[in-house]
């Protein structure tokens, strides 16, 4: 059994569509363990012996006797990739594409999803409303940068990061895609993101996911 604890949208989404792609049923094969983040839920002790930083998601591996927690977006999300290959969700180790794969995932989460911080938590960063403000707007400028640059990489190559092949990294950059809708120019104004997010979207373990998060 598998608990992915998370809030429905959150960095957690990506993960859980992975569980769906990887065709395992909720309630049957893995339990999604809804946080109310603004409650505090992922401040609670219980939660805190999970993942300290008091942040989501954290996914529990129980199995007869003992149990892990593995924490961090990116990893949860590459390690189901790896449990279940037969998803396709990830490319062949070793292989150009692999590599291409990791670029990606690892860009996602260390330089996109790092200025999302900045531009939802800028307080994390700075005191006083006229400094918050500054932060958030330098961030709302390289978000658009960094979606203009997705955008022609998608261009040149897509459907897909990938090329042709539909791999977990689109499944984080949906989630990213999805969390840009506030900025000043939507993700998904730009056309190749736009295109992609619908394309992902469309998928039916995308769609059971965002019904069992709460997602509209």
């Amino acid at each position: 059994m598998y608990l992915l604890y998370g809030g429905p949208g959150n960095a957690n989404l990506a993960p859980h569509a992975a569980l769906q792609e990887a065709g395992l049923a909720e309630g049957t094969d893995y339990r999604f363990v809804k946080l109310d983040l603004k409650a505090g839920d992922n401040r609670k002790p219980d939660y805190l012996k999970l993942n300290p930083h008091g942040v989501v998601p954290a996914l529990v591996i129980e199995q007869p006797g003992s149990s892990r927690v593995i924490c961090e977006s990116a990893a949860i999300l590459m390690h189901i990739a790896d449990l279940f290959p037969q998803a396709g969700l990830a490319p062949a180790p070793g292989s150009a594409e692999r590599a291409a794969y990791y670029q990606w995932i690892t860009y996602l989460t260390n330089t996109v999803q790092a200025r999302f911080m900045n531009f939802y938590h800028a307080d994390y960063f700075i005191d006083g409303e006229a400094g918050q403000a500054a932060v958030k707007a330098k961030a709302d400028t390289a978000l658009k940068e960094h979606f203009a640059y997705i955008d022609g990489k998608l261009s040149a190559a897509g459907p897909y990061l990938l090329g042709e092949a539909y791999s977990a990294a689109d499944l984080y950059l949906f989630m990213l895609t999805r969390w840009g809708r506030n900025l000043s120019r939507p993700a998904r104004d730009f056309p190749q993101v736009g295109k992609h997010f619908e394309r992902v979207l469309a998928r039916a373990a995308v769609r059971r996911t965002l019904a069992i998060e709460g997602i509209s």
